[in-house]
């Protein structure tokens, strides 16, 4: 009776036997990604956690016992999960930690080494070098480190990847966690030093070949002789993934609309070569098992010339599972092959779960298979709709709707114009590239033919982007808030509940997707809850910016001169379209050079700068006071102590912000002192309570470590925490 009970139950819930089908590799694959998780967050303790299957798998035996049930499979997976999850965590602490084990080298140091990658940055070169040999003096020795060191290069650089170099340059160590992040770009690269140096300040020393070195410099050779620099460009970005030598402007309005991803080479690049290659063979009448080797030996050739990149790893594996499939004969299972993956990219580099690229390559091709069929499905059934815009709608609303909380959190906003522009644009990309690829190889073999081969391709591209380059998109961004992680799993949940996967029935499906809808909203709205008067303190590199909220206004101090990209992803991640206010901690000539950058990137309703600074101002579009006395900033009365400090007295409390090389003894005393770096002196004279800092200061509150801060006050009283 109450069997029959429950199963009465279960058909007003669930349409067929199961609500979710199990599939063991996803599980085993968020087993390790759970133990990277856990170690990212908490150290290896959590490899304490593995033993937690002795008390599960003692208790599912003990339950099978009593109901005479066999749960040897249960207790199976319960240890494989506890296993992989105490590897991930395992891998992780090892990977960081054999990164900090190379020497921590700062300071003037002879440098040679061989160039591994060769791009592009503005108006210079940057320069990825490896087989790194260090000298300083001979007290040190020679230092002979695992990692590599970027390099950029003032004016451009004649040499290619292969060549070995020697240069002299101030050497600065990186770390693995900086600015309260873990530096992923740094660790996936391997890059445990950087370095700037002039063209004529390095000099040629040998040569070594590098099969994917060579071949991109062979690549990039061609398509930039037989092109404009701009197509070509372009054109090399789609190929490799390189966007280093597109022009920022143009890289900007890509990202904008939303079709940067183009640029990555993921499932679309690799699949477009499986599918050229797969034909090709099909016409020789190759069998399965020819075109197996064959296929796999150039997509992995291709993966390595694009550097082995994590969204290019994915697809490759991707595309070798579904071959060894069909050589099989097996039924293709394509969210067991994005759990595959998934995996072995991460088991490839634990790192790559923290990189944005591989979470947004992993969210889109998720996204699509879980949800895209569905939604294209439902498109279907609409009176007279094209069945192939079903299917093009269905992909790009399905990967639109898996990256969205992705994009948000990483940049700061969302292009709203994203999905129409995927919809026209990335076809239109996707034939140029089929055409591009196959131009390209030839160009290369042929190279007395590149610009004959290369013309059509030129076209097409240019044709393809005109649009694009030309258009504003960035007036057309949703952005200005952020979703914390509660928010972001209740998405991926209401994401996969409104799926076909979820094999639920109408009302209580309709009846979870509401209520998980509402997590999302009141989730987000607690992560963008923010006292009315605040400041938010910012740093990443050589950027150090504190947003001062008071007033209903909204004002901003530098120190010295910006990285436009890192200040306009703030601004639009703080939601930020106008300041009141706006004060340059600097010398004259970075005040001048910073103003612009600003400019660009919000309004601005006047710049204070001290009365006894000498700044004379050339600036047409922007009021420039000069402030001797005290005057309102962000709501709060404010003086210039120095040259190169603020004085804000917040709710009773004084704030002092230090630009560099501040003189410490003109500088009042104060409840908090937010300056670049920790000195006695500086320390000493202001005599804080609370001190915050731009760069490493041990014991002392380091945006360098802590990542960005938010200061509220009450009563005089200062209190600081994270930021988000």
């Amino acid at each position: 009776m109450e069997h029959a009970k429950e199963k009465g139950i279960g058909r007003l819930l669930i349409r067929g036997d199961r609500a979710v089908n199990f599939r063991p590799v996803l599980l085993f694959a968020a087993a390790f990604a759970l133990g990277i998780f856990a170690a990212f967050r908490f150290g290896t303790a959590v490899l304490w956690c593995g033993l937690l299957f002795v008390p599960v798998a003692g208790g599912a035996l003990l339950f099978g016992h009593c109901k005479h049930r066999t749960v040897i499979g249960f207790v199976l997976y319960a240890v494989l999960f506890c296993a992989l999850f105490c590897a991930g965590a395992l891998a992780f602490a090892v990977r960081i930690g054999g990164y900090e084990a190379q020497p921590a080298a700062e300071g003037e140091y002879t440098v040679s080494g061989r160039i591994e990658n060769v791009a592009a940055s503005g108006d210079g070169t940057v320069l990825l070098v490896g087989d790194l040999a260090l000298f300083a003096s001979p007290q040190e020795g020679i230092l002979e480190p695992a990692g590599t060191m970027s390099v950029y290069v003032f004016g451009g650089c004649p040499y290619a990847e292969g060549d070995a170099v020697l240069f002299d340059a101030d050497v600065e160590a990186l770390d693995a966690w900086m600015y309260g992040r873990l530096n992923t770009s740094a660790l996936i690269d391997g890059t445990r030093y950087r370095a700037s140096v002039r063209a004529e300040g390095i000099y040629f020393v040998g040569h070594s070949f590098d099969l994917f070195g060579a071949s991109r410099g062979v690549l990039r050779d061609r398509v930039f002789a037989a092109m404009d620099e701009d197509i070509a460009a372009i054109a090399y970005a789609l190929l490799t993934g390189d966007c280093g030598f597109i022009d920022g402007d143009s890289m900007q309005n890509f990202r904008y609309g939303g079709i940067a991803h183009v640029f990555a080479v993921s499932g679309m690049h690799i699949a477009l070569v499986y599918g050229l290659m797969s034909a090709l063979l099909k016409k020789l009448r190759a069998g399965p098992w020819v075109r197996l080797p064959v296929v796999a030996a150039v997509l992995v050739y291709y993966t390595g010339v694009c550097g082995f990149a994590s969204s290019a790893v994915r697809a490759l594996v991707m595309c070798l599972v579904l071959m060894l499939f069909d050589a099989f004969g097996a039924a293709y299972d394509r969210l067991t092959s994005v759990g595959i993956a998934f995996f072995a990219v991460l088991l490839w580099d634990p790192v790559h779960l923290f990189s944005a690229g591989f979470q947004l390559s992993v969210a889109a091709a998720a996204g699509i298979i879980v949800v895209g069929g569905h939604i294209t499905r439902l498109l279907g059934r609409v009176p007279h709709f094209p069945a192939k815009a079903a299917s093009a709608l269905g992909v790009s609303l399905s990967a639109q709707a898996a990256t969205f909380p992705v994009l948000l959190n990483t940049f700061g906003y969302v292009p709203a114009l994203s999905l129409l522009l995927n919809l026209v644009f990335v076809p239109l990309i996707g034939a140029a590239f089929s055409l591009l690829f196959v131009c390209a190889a030839l160009a290369a073999a042929l190279p007395f033919a590149g610009t004959v081969l290369l013309y059509v391709p030129r076209l097409l591209l240019r044709v393809a982007v005109a649009p694009v380059l030309a258009a504003e998109f960035r007036v057309l961004l949703i952005g200005g808030f952020a979703m914390g992680g509660a928010a972001v799993l209740c998405w991926f949940l209401a994401l996969f509940v409104f799926s076909d996967k979820v094999d639920l029935r109408a009302v209580p499906k309709a009846v979870l997707l509401c209520l998980l809808g509402l997590a999302v909203f009141f989730c987000t709205l607690a992560d963008n809850l923010r006292p009315p008067e605040s400041m938010t303190v910012h740093s990443y590199y050589d950027t150090n910016a504190v947003l001062v909220r008071g007033g209903g206004e909204c004002a901003l101090v530098l120190t010295g001169v910006p990285d436009g990209e890192y200040l306009e992803r703030l601004f639009l991640q703080e939601g930020v379209k106008e300041l009141g206010g706006l004060v340059v901690l600097a010398d004259n000539a970075e005040i001048n050079a910073a103003i612009p950058v600003v400019l660009g990137l919000a309004r601005v309703g006047c710049v204070h700068v001290p009365a006894g600074g000498g700044f004379v101002s050339s600036f047409q579009t922007v009021e420039v006071r000069t402030e001797s006395n005290t005057f309102s900033f962000g709501g709060m009365r404010a003086v210039f102590a120095a040259d190169t400090a603020l004085y804000v007295d917040i709710g009773g409390a004084g704030v002092l912000f230090c630009g560099e090389e501040t003189e410490p003894s003109s500088l009042p005393r104060c409840e908090m002192l937010v300056a670049c770096a920790y000195g006695e002196e500086l320390a000493a004279a202001c005599a804080p309570s609370v001190e915050v800092y731009f760069e490493k200061a041990e014991g002392k509150i380091s945006l360098y470590r802590a990542g960005s801060l938010q200061i509220v006050w009450k009563d005089g009283i200062i209190s600081v925490g994270k930021d988000g």
